[in-house]
């Protein structure tokens, strides 16, 4: 009987432990978000409003390099904007999955993947993403500099890309 107390003991503190670790883990994405949602709404409204361009639609400056800035100073403030900007936008989501993750595999042999190295992977991930976009973008926005036809018929691309992503992601 003593050695069942014991273990409900013991099984009452592993449960204190892991609800622990979920309150600080979820303290932790909280607070990360508000810092990165702050940072995203401050760059938003210092940067400029955008260039008008050809059939109304504004082209946003975040393409476009400033006076006296190097390709690679210009990539790198992208590349700071993209990770922040992504972290507000991706972590509420993924924290409330990677707690359901923690929760599913906790008595698993995969106990060892936390939740913290997942988020580091996402963002790893997007952040590389990031710079296969980054060329493009850039050169589609010079393309819609320079051509005014190619800028007239970017906002029906646009919703054209848009419509076949949502195809692809509701397709199997």
């Amino acid at each position: 009987m003593a050695a069942l107390i014991q273990g409900s003991e013991h099984a009452a503190l592993d449960w204190r432990a892991y609800l622990e670790r979920e309150w600080a883990f979820l303290s932790a994405s909280l607070l990360l978000f508000l810092l990165t949602a702050g940072i995203t709404m401050y760059w938003c409204r210092s940067m400029p409003s955008g260039m008008p361009m050809p059939a109304g639609w504004t082209m946003s400056m975040a393409w476009m390099r400033t006076a006296g800035q190097g390709w690679f100073v210009a990539a790198l403030s992208f590349e700071a904007m993209w990770i922040v900007m992504m972290m507000a936008m991706i972590l509420p989501s993924l924290a409330v999955t990677l707690l359901g993750y923690g929760h599913a595999i906790r008595d698993t042999a995969h106990a060892h993947l936390n939740q913290v190295t997942l988020i580091v992977a996402t963002f790893f991930v997007w952040a590389t993403f990031r710079v296969a976009i980054y060329p493009l973008g850039t050169s589609l926005s010079r393309a819609e500099m320079t051509w005014p036809t190619f800028a007239r018929v970017v906002p029906q691309a646009t919703g054209l890309v848009l419509l076949l992503a949502g195809i692809f992601e509701l397709s199997r």
